[in-house]
């Protein structure tokens, strides 16, 4: 089963499709570097971390950008750098799981 990593999200989302981890930013580069999931889910601004600089670090992770930042310049940015999607929160899990399979 895939494995969709959620940052700084304190929502009890559960899916049939795929298992949820829930993570803080400070987490992350451990989690992405040591146990990635299929399909992380960040911020552009996490506290301490540039999510768009997680995206850089790790190809190997497909990204979700969930965001209240409306901005064409950084949405512009992460699907250049191949994130998946770029959301405008709040997020369902419905979305995710569309966007996952």
């Amino acid at each position: 089963m895939k494995k969709v990593a959620i940052f700084n999200q304190n929502q009890g989302f559960e899916s049939e499709k795929f298992d949820v981890v829930y993570c803080q930013s400070s987490q992350a580069v451990n989690l992405l570097s040591h146990d990635a999931p299929d399909v992380a889910v960040i911020d552009v601004f996490m506290d301490g971390i540039d999510g768009l600089r997680l995206i850089e670090q790790f190809p190997n992770v497909k990204f979700i950008v969930a965001t209240n930042l409306k901005s064409n310049v950084f949405e512009f940015y992460a699907r250049k750098l191949g994130c998946l999607a770029y959301l405008e929160k709040p997020l369902s899990i419905q979305i995710i799981e569309e966007l996952v399979f």
